[in-house]
């Protein structure tokens, strides 16, 4: 019993040892200025902070040293979790475009003629959609021949992103379909 009792502190110690030494720096003199502002100019602190002070590094490595297993434990089930977790998690959804928010079915020249936007100062273009037209241009070059143009409204609170974000806003526009996939989509009024 003593043996397993010796073999269990030695690999503690080794561990908590191994950590202090790759993980401990003395303070710079740039901590040690801050200190000095903090504490005043007095060489000595009281008794209290002194003792808790030298009490810190061997408080953890003591605790380390009788709580290893534990550690090591918790690091190999977090990593099993996120490893099972990985396989379940849903693949975060592209775009802003749902295929339930879907509305008709479109045509360029249709989308084009409903927005063309007349500026009576001419600071935006007689262009589709004025100043985002470039980018009007480049989604409906997308468009294959088996793909479809959609209009979209996706209302406001629907989670996107990576982080599952709500819209604060209701979103519509228009998005490419291809096999009944969204494969691109184009914004252009949010409310």
């Amino acid at each position: 019993m003593t043996l397993y009792l010796q073999i269990y502190i030695g690999i503690g110690l080794v561990i908590s040892l191994g950590l202090y030494l790759f993980q401990y720096e003395r303070p710079s003199q740039f901590a040690k200025d801050i200190d000095k502002a903090i504490h005043g100019q007095r060489p000595e602190r009281p008794w209290h902070y002194r003792l808790r002070e030298k009490l810190v590094i061997p408080g953890a490595i003591l605790l380390i040293t009788l709580c290893w297993p534990i550690a090591i434990y918790m690091v190999i089930k977090d990593l099993i979790d996120k490893k099972m977790n990985r396989d379940k998690e849903e693949i975060e959804y592209p775009f802003i475009a749902r295929p339930q928010y879907l509305l008709e079915e479109c045509s360029i020249s249709q989308i084009e003629a409903e927005n063309i936007y007349s500026d009576p100062l001419n600071g935006v273009s007689s262009l589709p959609f004025g100043h985002m037209s470039k980018a009007w241009v480049e989604f409906v070059n997308q468009l294959s021949s088996e793909g479809k143009l959609h209009r979209f409204k996706t209302p406001k609170d629907t989670p996107f992103g990576e982080y599952g974000e709500l819209l604060e806003q209701a979103v519509e526009g228009y998005a490419i379909t291809c096999n009944g996939q969204i494969v691109c989509e184009f914004i252009n009024e949010s409310y």
